[in-house]
């Protein structure tokens, strides 16, 4: 599986690399896999959870065939960290913000820090 430090660039191939965030979520499963089958990105996947873990199905077979190649790697990056993000986004020329709170926690709190703080104080527009 790529690691973060492998997937800076690929000169070579002449693609670019993007980031999308909230990258396990259902709306960015998608999205990444469309990003990979186009063949014009390679993919840095963050979440975060500590590990990416692929279930079955079409979308997570794109994902782990990319992992294994190296057209895309898995970064660990909370949107409410600027340093994690930094490094997460390190090399990338586009990201895909897809990244929101769990929906099924009813906690106003936690989609106010996700939402608003994290998104607004670490995303540059």
């Amino acid at each position: 599986m790529g690691s973060l430090r492998d997937g800076k660039t690929n000169s070579s191939s002449g693609r670019r690399w993007c980031a999308v965030t909230g990258g396990r979520g259902f709306m960015a499963r998608h999205l990444v896999a469309a990003l990979l089958r186009s063949g014009e990105w390679l993919v840095r996947v963050t979440d975060l959870a500590p590990d990416v873990v692929l279930g079955l199905g079409d979308t997570e077979d794109v994902l782990d065939d990319a992992l294994r190649d190296g057209r895309a790697v898995y970064a660990s990056a909370d949107v409410c960290n600027l340093d994690q993000l930094i490094q997460a986004f390190e090399g990338v020329e586009v990201v895909f913000h897809t990244a929101a709170a769990d929906p099924s926690k009813n906690d106003q709190q936690l989609h106010y820090k996700v939402n608003v703080e994290g998104q607004s104080k670490n995303y540059i527009f």
